[in-house]
């Protein structure tokens, strides 16, 4: 005890030794807290690994009931086909009155004897004869069940074969009914009659969920991934078909999402799949039930931590306290220093603050010195000096910036009037045009450099994935426009934007820069010539923009052919122009790129790269014949790519499933279900045809056809916004304002507001 209590009389301070040791109490707490937490969250983890398999085994044992309801019905089918008035009924080639009599009294029978079975049919080939349970017998053409059972017939149906002890039938969902058939006696083109139940969905229901209890409820799916109960309780969206196929289990055993987790079990007799649904939480221990079990561990660990405490501080603080006292300011700086020092405490204290400070001020110098060094870089690279590729690697390196040497590079300019001066805007301004660069950036995946490179010029540099499809990130510069339009306006500004085309490489950004500033020039000469008409001279390029537009209306019109043969012969033209090819080249691809950009639902990822930016970034030198030829050969196959697209996207479930769009996008429950059910395809199938030949998926295509449906009743009425958004197909004004949104970069007021807007884009 003397040991312990010892550092407090060699300590001048005792009240020092005293905060050491509630800081080292506190440690130990605090390490305790963590291992009971550890150890609160093996119990919890155990509990709910318990609870997971608790919820599987009953998630299987639904799904054994429901087989055993399913596998019921399709015995009671081979039973009654076994029936001696069923099987002569079926023998007969004649239709006799007294057969069928006792057939239908024999499926009445069978109906009223099975709560599962709504109605029982059977149908006679040889005597085109339909024999119901409620007594009637039709003709195949009178009957009521004359289109299920031609669907059945041909084989339309998607239907999935149960087999037990030798006997099949066929399971299929026909509108919102689940059928079972059995043929008999033989099955193929050899049988003579079949049997149709029709499940009472009800009833199934009933039995399938009638012993869930507390917050749980199933979700029963077909063989082909469709709802079976649709009718009877609300499916999930984020359960879609594709989710089904590839089901994502956690490794707690279950699927999460949206609070709730999923339990799934798969029939091996019908291929069904059986989706238990319980709240996430129900799953997990109560934090009253953790604490119940870890109160007498918390209390034995925090007296354990204050003994420890106390004798690890004392063990510890002899050294300590010589090291503190042998410490000594110097005497010319305690001389020039009017700090005084209360103890040893402070003058390490003062010392390490010192130090820290030193630190954070180097920190900062570096930093600076970093960003210092990256906008020289880029100012230099935007005025067209210069570098080793080498060199510019070693400056991203050491300077650990985001920028690669390879990706897509392009440069846009924002000019302001010459009367406008971009450092007298006020600095909220300019962080505010940041932040929403910043925000297409973060939209886009990319990042982005912005350098003054003149008093009324701001140049942002754009750096883009270089996996991504050269003709979707054009298509994405658009999106920068609405953008700079509206804070334009925001703040009563002229800034234009003017942007180059598009390289693979840093060391580039000046030719993007310079291409930036030649379409401002254009532009303002443009604005300039107001309706004076000026003749192009011979040799100017200017007739390729014009060449570019006929090729891809070629192209549109599916005449292919003629298409390549105008290509080619705007390539010799340029060849012989007596211009340099390479630069006349370059603009001509870029027009393609762009001219494709604008054709609505393309899919960009069918263009290859390769096709589009090796030619453009080609070497001055290059052999001009090897260049002509891969121009023709490049350009050609682009063509046949967007040939190809074109005609996918004139599909006749395509341009079925557009018309039907057109005509009922005001309904605000139109869905993908909808439009294949009266298209008559599967939603699966529509869903990928959009997918292949538009590029786009149904939901983004119902939205935008809306949305463009909308301006004119911005612009052209004074019809207030939530009946502008009934009128387009949304059922709330706030769906409406958040789609809009999200594809015009905008809000419905500031597009009525700007009617419209001018393209800033040359």
């Amino acid at each position: 005890m003397n040991y312990i209590f010892e550092p407090i009389k060699q300590f001048k301070f005792k009240s020092n030794f005293v905060k050491i040791l509630l800081a080292m109490i506190t440690l130990c707490v605090v390490l305790s807290t963590l291992f009971v937490y550890y150890i609160a969250h093996i119990i919890s983890e155990k509990t709910l690994e318990y609870s997971a398999q608790t919820a599987q085994s009953y998630s299987n044992i639904i799904l054994d009931n429901t087989d055993n309801y399913i596998i019921g019905l399709h015995q009671s089918q081979t039973q009654l086909s076994y029936s001696r008035n069923v099987f002569q009924t079926a023998l007969a080639k004649e239709v006799k009155e007294l057969n069928n009599n006792l057939v239908t009294s024999e499926l009445a029978l069978t109906t009223n004897n099975n709560l599962l079975i709504q109605r029982a049919v059977m149908y006679i080939p040889l005597q085109n004869n339909v024999l119901t349970s409620s007594y009637k017998a039709y003709t195949l053409e009178e009957s009521p069940y004359s289109a299920m059972i031609t669907d059945y017939e041909q084989q339309t149906v998607l239907a999935k074969t149960i087999e037990d002890s030798s006997k099949m039938s066929s399971a299929f969902l026909y509108g919102s009914d689940l059928i079972l058939a059995r043929d008999f006696p033989l099955n193929g083109t050899k049988k003579l009659a079949t049997l149709f139940y029709f499940v009472d969905m009800d009833e199934l229901f009933r039995r399938t969920t009638q012993e869930v209890a507390g917050n749980g409820s199933i979700l029963v799916y077909d063989s082909f991934n469709a709802p079976v109960f649709s009718s009877k309780t609300n499916y999930p969206q984020e359960i879609t078909p594709k989710l089904l196929a590839d089901f994502p289990v956690s490794k707690n055993g279950y699927f999460s999402s949206n609070g709730s987790a999923y339990f799934i079990s798969s029939s091996g007799i019908t291929n069904w799949k059986i989706l238990y649904k319980l709240d996430e939480l129900s799953l997990s221990p109560s934090d009253q039930a953790i604490f119940l079990s870890l109160a007498p561990i918390v209390l034995i660990v925090t007296v354990i931590a204050c003994i420890f405490s106390v004798f690890l501080t004392a063990v510890i603080y002899a050294p300590i306290q010589k090291l503190f006292s042998s410490i000594q300011m110097p005497k010319d700086l305690s001389e020039r220093s009017d700090t005084v020092y209360k103890n040893e405490f402070d003058l390490i204290s003062h010392s390490f603050h010192q130090l820290s400070d030193r630190q954070t001020e180097l920190d900062a110098m570096i930093s600076n010195v970093s960003d210092s060094i990256m906008s020289k870089l880029f100012t230099d690279l935007l005025k067209g000096t210069q570098f080793e590729s080498s060199e510019v690697e070693k400056i991203l390196k050491e300077s650990k910036s985001d920028f690669r040497l390879n990706a897509f590079y392009v440069v846009c300019v924002l000019t302001l009037n010459e009367e406008q001066d971009i450092s007298g805007l006020p600095p909220s301004v300019i962080g505010e045009l940041c932040e929403l660069i910043s925000d297409y950036c973060g939209k886009h995946d990319s990042i982005y450099h912005m350098t003054a490179m003149d008093h009324n010029r701001l140049a942002v540099v754009f750096a883009f994935n270089k996996d991504d499809s050269v003709i979707k990130l054009l298509k994405g510069l658009t999106d920068l426009e609405p953008v700079i339009r509206t804070f334009s306006k925001k703040h009563s500004l002229t800034f234009r934007l003017n942007a180059g085309h598009m390289y693979t490489s840093i060391l580039d950004i000046g030719f993007s820069y310079r291409e930036a500033l030649s379409a401002l020039e254009e532009d303002t000469k443009s604005a300039a010539k107001n309706d004076s008409v000026q003749a192009p001279a011979e040799e100017n390029p200017g007739r390729i923009p014009a060449r570019v537009t006929q090729i891809l209306d070629l192209v549109q019109k599916d005449d292919l052919g003629s298409a390549v043969k105008l290509s080619n012969r705007t390539i010799d033209e340029l060849s012989k122009s007596g211009e340099n090819v390479l630069e006349n080249y370059k603009l001509y691809m870029n027009l393609i790129q762009n001219g494709i950009s604008k054709i609505d639902y393309i899919n960009f990822s069918a263009f290859s790269n390769d096709l589009l930016l090796p030619q453009i970034n080609g070497p001055e030198d290059a052999d001009e014949e090897a260049l002509i030829v891969s121009m023709k050969d490049s350009c050609e196959t682009i063509l046949q790519q967007l040939s190809r697209i074109l005609k996918r996207k004139n599909n006749p479930y395509i341009i079925s499933s557009q018309n039907y769009i057109h005509e009922h996008y005001q309904d605000y429950d139109l869905s993908q279900n909808t439009v294949a059910e009266a298209i008559g395809v599967k939603s699966t199938y529509l869903s990928k045809l959009f997918k292949e030949s538009l590029g786009v998926n149904f939901t983004d295509y119902l939205n935008q056809y809306r949305i463009q449906k909308s301006l004119a009743l911005l612009t052209e009425t004074n019809e207030p916004l939530n009946e502008v958004a009934l009128h387009s197909g949304y059922n709330s004004v706030q769906n409406y304002i958040r789609v809009f949104k999200k594809y015009m970069n905008m809000t419905p007021g500031q597009y009525r507001k700007e009617e419209g807007g001018k393209s800033l884009f040359s």
